[in-house]
């Protein structure tokens, strides 16, 4: 589970980094999805990230901010949900009549989120708790 973590890390990073080079464009093909695929996907993808990161918080470095991303996970595709389809589509129509500068900025902390979820994905908990003998200050 703690490769899924990564892998989703690694996608948040490269789709911020896609947001940040040319907002404009960036996953623009929303746009064109019908509102009922759109709502669809955006639960599906909640729900799955949830599912991940809740199953992977035991494995990962900080598993209490992981089941905390997990949980809101499934709360952001409830809110998906009961915003309906319609709603949704109006939502990802505004997002794109935002500023460019806004919209970087936005990925910037998408990227930096992504970057934190490869981070805890990549290591063992407990990991930052161990003292190693080098560290070890002498016993005088």
């Amino acid at each position: 589970m703690r490769r899924l973590v990564v892998l989703f890390g690694l996608v948040i990073v490269a789709m911020g980094i896609v947001g940040i080079v040319r907002p404009e464009r960036s996953f623009a093909v929303m746009l064109d999805l019908p509102a009922s695929v759109l709502l669809y996907v955006a639960v599906a993808v909640r729900v799955l990230f949830g599912m991940v990161f809740i199953l992977a918080a035991p494995n990962c470095r900080f598993p209490r901010i992981m089941y905390v991303v997990g949980i809101a996970s499934f709360v952001a595709a409830f809110v998906t949900m009961w915003l309906g389809a319609d709603r949704l589509q109006s939502v990802v129509h505004w997002w794109f009549r935002q500023a460019p500068l806004f919209l970087q900025s936005v990925y910037a902390v998408v990227v930096l989120f992504g970057a934190f979820l490869v981070y805890a994905g990549c290591g063992h908990p407990g990991n930052e708790h161990r003292s190693h003998p080098s560290l070890r200050l002498p016993d005088d």
